[in-house]
């Protein structure tokens, strides 16, 4: 059985905050997510929107700019560059994470807790 002062279950915004900074102040630390860290908003959620978003928000600027006095002819939208972009984004930010959970054990898998109080990972214990 693997043992930490601490194990959290979730890797998204409050667990890997919480992770980072528990390690950061001298804990063992265990982080178990089932998918991506950082959750559905950095994965597939608010941050992917975003990205998205602002890619449309100036495609709509560049097509008032002639109200602007600003002449631009045949720009168009490449939805796979914008698509690019966000993938780009969402990467960076993932990278960011790792970086600061460096101190973290992360163990992937879903983390159930047991009668007694444990966590099972996939058929791996934990306390």
């Amino acid at each position: 059985m693997n043992h930490s002062e601490i194990l959290i279950i979730g890797g998204g915004p409050g667990g890997y905050e919480i992770a980072a900074e528990a390690a950061r102040r001298g804990h063992t630390v265990t982080l178990v997510e089932r998918e991506r860290l950082g959750g559905t908003c950095l994965n597939r959620g608010c941050i992917p929107t975003k990205c998205l978003c602002a890619s449309a928000s100036t495609v709509l600027s560049l097509s008032k700019a002639a109200d602007f006095g600003v002449d631009i002819d045949g720009f168009s939208l490449d939805y796979g560059k914008a698509a690019a972009r966000m993938r780009t984004v969402v990467e960076q930010l993932r990278s960011g994470i790792d970086t600061m959970l460096k101190s973290v054990c992360v163990v992937r898998g879903e983390g159930r807790i047991t009668p007694d109080g444990n966590v099972d990972v996939d058929g791996q214990l934990y306390s």
